[in-house]
């Protein structure tokens, strides 16, 4: 897939006005902190999460050690050839944003009333000094199983902790890449139930940059639909 980085090495005057509706599709949970054992969400959605809908939509999906990278490569650039020092910004959960020097959310007209409810998620992990992993994933290499019972004795006995922790530290190929952990999680949705599009969404109004007002156009105009927060959260959006 060919990303179009163009909108970040961009002008950094935001000039443009976009009026912006968020409306919800599902019940959504917007995390902010790093969490614990429980995920609180927040009842609007801050820059960040903003950040992370807006790549998402513009097919943006550049892992870690890319983003830093390319966010080196536009402060070198923005120093050079507009005088301007920018500093990188990270969310809690060490996600680092590469749109959120090109627009600023000026205020939300309307937010929705809404209510909460818990539920629990399933969340992917990864650790590679701990039984934790191996104890989480479901699945593992047919060619590991008959390693793995001489372990339990020939049979289903469960194995010591030392002894999955080796066998996991010396076959990690062999195992997913992620095991699975439940947590619970909070989720927010309109407090009514028969209520219209403008009763089920935000509406905020942002100060942009010319190439990042182009980009987000385009995106909307291709896919209107796309997940705030988290990738159950599914929002529509629509440019007022």
């Amino acid at each position: 897939m060919n990303i179009d980085l163009s909108t970040l090495f961009s002008t950094s005057e935001k000039t443009m006005e976009l009026k912006l509706q968020i409306e919800l599709l599902t019940p959504i949970s917007m995390v902010t902190q790093l969490p614990g054992s429980y995920y609180r969400s927040v009842r609007k959605p801050d820059k960040l999460q903003l950040c992370g809908l807006f790549e998402n939509m513009m097919e943006m999906h550049i892992g870690h050690l890319s983003r830093k990278a390319i966010f080196k490569d536009i402060q070198k650039d923005w120093k050079k050839r507009l005088g301007v020092e920018i500093t990188p910004s990270f969310s809690g959960s060490g996600y680092q944003p590469l749109l959120h020097l090109l627009f600023d959310v000026d205020d939300f007209f309307i937010a929705p009333n809404l209510s909460s409810f818990d539920d629990m998620w399933k969340k992917s992990m990864r650790r590679t000094d701990d039984k934790a992993h191996p104890s989480g994933t479901p699945n593992l290499d047919y060619r590991l199983l008959p390693v793995k019972r001489q372990l339990a004795g020939g049979g289903y006995a469960q194995i010591s902790n030392e002894k999955l922790t080796t066998l996991f530290k010396e076959n990690l190929d062999k195992f997913p890449f992620f095991y699975t952990t439940l947590a619970s999680r909070e989720y927010v949705m309109p407090s009514e139930s028969k209520i219209d599009a403008l009763g089920r969404s935000f509406i905020l109004r942002l100060h942009c940059t010319p190439a990042f007002a182009g980009a987000l156009r385009q995106a909307i105009d291709s896919s209107s639909s796309a997940y705030l927060g988290h990738s159950e959260s599914w929002v529509e959006l629509n440019l007022l």
